[in-house]
């Protein structure tokens, strides 16, 4: 079987494997902390890493661990449909190139990919639902907790906000990112540490520091 027969068949099965990847994908890449500046806190004010804080969570135990029996329990509703594929591409690669069981091997291979990638993207879509909700559940839970740390520190208002300190990035994309994700310049009480301990999850490792140009 030439190259772009093989392609046309049975590229299904390169793509296959494909539904787990992104259906683990996190809210985002951690990022690292530094301590606020030591400013005087207005009243009544709080700021809250967010995304820091869901990024956190999300990626605990305790969410990885279904979402990762997600992923598993999809794959192997298509396992049987690659199972055959293989099978089929197998027998199409026994075969005489002058062999007359070849055109229908390869009108069936055709059918069976395009069967592959139907279910695989609707599969796909059910795997983003179940993150989008443990999103939500995350943001809830985050939520609840500030609220809970805010009000036995006496503060009403908690924003959220990234510590308004240096960023180690390389990438200007990343850069303005990490810019939106400080509304907050200065002044307020930082409740990050106690949301995280409350939330029983560890903040993210150190960055390391920017290369010297």
């Amino acid at each position: 079987m030439n190259k772009a027969e093989r392609v046309l068949v049975f590229g299904g099965l390169a793509a296959a494997v494909a539904l787990a990847v992104g259906a683990r994908v996190p809210i985002g890449a951690p990022h690292a902390r530094a301590d606020a500046p030591h400013l005087q806190p207005a009243s009544g004010v709080a700021t809250l890493d967010t995304f820091e804080a869901m990024t956190r969570v999300f990626q605990s135990k305790e969410y990885s661990g279904p979402r990762e029996a997600k992923v598993a329990e999809l794959n192997a509703i298509l396992q049987p449909l690659r199972t055959e594929l293989e099978e089929l591409s197998k027998k199409f690669e026994s075969l005489a190139q002058d062999s007359p069981e070849r055109a229908p091997l390869m009108s069936t291979g055709q059918a069976k990919n395009q069967e592959l990638q139907t279910r695989q993207q609707g599969l796909a879509g059910q795997m983003d639902v179940y993150v989008a909700a443990q999103i939500r559940e995350v943001f809830g839970l985050v939520s609840k907790t500030a609220r809970s740390v805010a009000a036995a520190k006496g503060l009403s208002v908690v924003i959220s906000s990234a510590a308004p300190d240096a960023f180690s990035v390389n990438n200007a994309n990343e850069a303005l990112q990490e810019v939106l994700r400080r509304p907050v310049l200065f002044g307020g009480t930082d409740i990050t540490a106690e949301v995280l301990k409350e939330l029983k999850v560890e903040p993210a490792p150190e960055a390391p520091a920017p290369p010297t140009p």
